[in-house]
């Protein structure tokens, strides 16, 4: 691809022009910041945002992986605990419960019960379990499943406040590098939408440029978005008041993304 953009540069084509034929490798905010950075004449200035942003982008990442993972491995380690005990320990209980002779109560007999059926049935629930898992994770490949994935994730406890803070330090960070950049905030909103990957913000961003070509004013369109909180909405709208709209968003993004480390 490198050596197609150089002789096509080469030959007199543009650098943005250029690198829009490989929209897989080089997405819309590459092609946008480029353009500006050639028009401007601060090309250098342009690759030197885009790599920082880049940086931003993977490190806010790995900081949402790094805080998810903490609650996945202790819900792994109860549910492995509960396992143990119904499996190994119960039975041992029973042993000892049926020698002395004593009536059990109703939920310890339950409990018995699940014991046996874990452990008479384990080879089928191992295989239900492991086609169950298979069959869900195509099922959230589809553009059907990620969709309820997306709008499932921003419900669940712990997790759906780490997604949304997350979701928010990105579009924020996306929105401040292509405003500083010289992009137009409807061109910038339009851009930072092909760079989402999650329905519910999708929405969002599209439900915030079809409001903002009708006049309204970004602050009080994300007033009306339930996924960003008010001290966003009087941040954003302080900055458009002030006209310093990408340096606020610059401070949200940094605070989210503080947020989650």
């Amino acid at each position: 691809i490198l050596t197609e953009v150089r002789e096509k540069v080469s030959e007199g084509a543009f650098l943005w022009e250029t690198l829009a034929n490989y929209p897989l490798v080089f997405p819309k905010l590459y092609v946008a910041l480029i353009k500006a950075g050639e028009a401007s004449g601060s090309l250098d200035q342009m690759l030197k945002r885009l790599a920082r942003y880049l940086e931003d982008s993977d490190r806010t990442r790995k900081m949402i992986s790094g805080a998810m993972m903490y609650p996945v491995i202790v819900i792994l380690i109860g549910l492995a605990v509960v396992t143990g005990m119904i499996v190994f320990v119960v039975p041992k209980f029973e042993e000892m419960l049926s020698g002395a002779g004593q009536e059990l109560p109703l939920p310890t007999k339950i409990l018995i019960e699940t014991s046996h059926f874990f452990a008479q049935n384990y080879i089928p629930i191992l295989a239900v379990t492991f086609v169950f898992v298979l069959g869900v994770g195509r099922y959230l490949k589809s553009d059907e499943g990620k969709a309820l994935k997306d709008r499932l994730v921003f419900k669940v406890p712990i997790f759906g406040e780490l997604a949304q803070k997350g979701a928010i330090a990105r579009f924020t960070r996306t929105m401040q590098t292509l405003l500083a950049s010289g992009i137009t905030l409807i061109d910038a909103v339009e851009i930072c939408k092909s760079t989402l990957d999650n329905v519910v913000l999708e929405e969002s961003v599209s439900k915030i440029r079809s409001e903002i070509e009708q006049g309204k004013t970004m602050g009080v369109v994300l007033n009306s978005i339930p996924l960003f909180p008010k001290m966003v909405v009087q941040m954003v709208m302080i900055g458009e008041s002030t006209g310093n709209l990408d340096r606020m968003l610059e401070k949200v993004a940094d605070l989210y993304e503080e947020a989650v480390s």
